[in-house]
């Protein structure tokens, strides 16, 4: 079983790359993800509207039930060997398979501990629909664990090509399984299968696409060898896990399924630069920033050049979002999802502040430093709960004004940490930022202008007022950021891959000069 193993480290163990082909690899590995990002996202998007449309939103609660606990399992799902496989400077494939057989004990034991506790998590909630959903999702926790080792190889190799197409491919299954199913009438098994088709098509192409097989190796001294790293940052995750799924627990248990359905949705918007830009970039950065972690100057401007890249796309996002939320949920998802709209109100600040803060992850992880990352967890989990605990009091509009108010006052607190590490001043960091932050925020005074004024000029139709304001935020936000001779507009064009944003590019870097 064992395989090869020149023809294993062929795909684990790139050769070493000048700083220019590494840069190279990099941004072209940030195209192929930003295709994988807006394909998936496109679908998903589709899938919302076309689920939230036959679905009653207690079927999203059930879910977001069941994923509290699911999600908790998926933070320490690999133990952190994936990211220590590509944080190592030097990998064998011995170390590897006694990496994925740790994962199989581990998948194995996490599926068998989510059907043996789905009877007591259904009694907490009081809702004993929520028992036959968690049973089901452990069947892909466990398929998922058997392709985390190939997945880290792909990463490591910088070949995100490939993984493009295996996420976009997965999420298409995920899609049309749910929406055929919701049609068929399926409820919330609908979206249950949706997860669990998405999770194990994934597992099984990452087998499909990397070479490496596992041999019958599974040593303790090579786990030894990965476990200070590997411990803290699964420490993290699982911290994290709390902090981002205890205010659904907490509205679930005094709230109910329907609560939860609103706030659910809403976080998911909030959440949406986070997992789709922030978290994917963050996978491309990472094997990238590994390779250079010993030269502060190139990793301290890489980061730099990362996060304004990250900024320049999430801040319009979240921006328009917050100018347009009645408006976009009610026509978007229909009438009975009207509850929402403050929800999203709240949040979408939110989202823009941790599409940054959250690259704080990257820089641990990169640098070695998961200690530090697992005790900013419990710092960050100690002003998080008490806010949820107290906004409790005023319903889902109180837990997500909770949760706005931790996390603005974090913000200052990590970019700090951040900067001793990387020599980096957060007055420096804040200054790389103001070019995005000011395009973002007059785009924002004209997307909320041309929401008022049309009705006065008799465009009352709704599809007619969003799709009119959108039009003038992607038009707005473009030529300001031109104005305002902004590297990061260069860096995101950087990552097309077609000719024909080209004139685009070179108006950029004239400007830009």
């Amino acid at each position: 079983m064992a395989a090869d193993v020149s023809y294993t480290m062929a795909v684990s163990e790139p050769e070493p790359q000048p700083p220019q082909d590494l840069a190279a690899r990099t941004v072209q590995g940030a195209a192929w993800s930003t295709l994988s990002i807006v394909g998936q996202r496109a679908l998903s998007l589709l899938s919302t509207l076309v689920l939230a449309r036959l679905l009653a939103p207690s079927a999203f609660g059930l879910l977001g039930m069941a994923m509290v606990l699911t999600a908790a399992m998926n933070s320490f799902k690999d133990l952190g060997t994936t990211a220590a496989l590509i944080q190592r400077k030097a990998l064998d494939s011995q170390l590897a398979s006694t990496l994925f057989w740790t994962n199989v004990f581990v998948g194995t034991a996490g599926a068998c501990f989510m059907i043996g506790v789905a009877h007591f998590v259904a009694v907490l909630y009081r809702e004993p629909r929520v028992a036959p959903v968690l049973a089901v999702l452990s069947v892909p926790f466990l398929i998922n664990n058997l392709g985390v080792v190939h997945r880290a190889m792909l990463s490591r190799a910088m070949l995100f090509r490939r993984l493009a197409m295996i996420q976009l491919s997965a999420s298409a299954i995920s899609v049309v399984t749910g929406i055929t199913l919701a049609v068929a009438g399926a409820g919330v098994w609908s979206l249950v299968t949706a997860v669990a088709s998405e999770m194990t098509t994934a597992a099984v192409l990452y087998w499909l696409a990397c070479p490496w097989r596992p041999g019958w190796h599974l040593s303790l001294r090579d786990l030894q060898s990965v476990t200070p790293f590997s411990a803290n940052l699964t420490a993290s995750n699982l911290t994290n896990y709390f902090i981002r799924n205890v205010d659904n627990a907490l509205i679930g248990r005094f709230l109910g399924a329907a609560a939860l359905g609103y706030y659910a949705l809403a976080y998911g918007l909030m959440m949406y630069p986070l997992y789709n830009v922030t978290w994917n970039l963050g996978n491309v950065l990472l094997p990238a920033l590994c390779r250079i972690q010993e030269d502060n100057a190139r990793f301290r401007q890489a980061y730099l050049r990362a996060v304004s890249v990250i900024a320049t796309i999430t801040f319009p996002l979240m921006f328009g979002l917050l100018a347009t939320a009645g408006l976009l949920v009610v026509t978007c998802f229909g009438a009975k999802w009207a509850p929402m709209a403050p929800i999203v109100r709240i949040l979408a600040p939110v989202g823009m502040l941790q599409s940054i803060t959250s690259t704080a992850g990257i820089v641990f992880t990169a640098k070695g430093r998961t200690g530090l990352q697992f005790r900013w967890a419990l710092i960050e989990t100690s002003v998080v709960l008490p806010a949820f605990v107290i906004g409790l009091r005023w319903g889902t509009i109180g837990v997500a004004s909770g949760y706005a108010v931790a996390q603005f006052l974090l913000c200052y607190p990590v970019f700090f940490i951040v900067g001793r590490i990387l020599d980096l001043g957060v007055l420096e960091l804040l200054r790389s930022l103001w070019p995005v932050m000011r395009s973002a925020i007059l785009m924002f005074a004209a997307v909320l202008l041309t929401r008022f004024a049309l009705p006065w000029v008799g465009v009352e139709e709704p599809w007619h007022i969003l799709g009119t304001t959108i039009l003038v935020g992607v038009t707005v936000y473009p030529l300001l950021l031109l104005r305002s001779r902004s590297g990061a507009l260069r860096d995101v064009l950087g990552l097309l891959e077609f000719d024909g944003a080209s004139w685009l590019r070179r108006a950029a870097g004239r400007l830009g000069d």
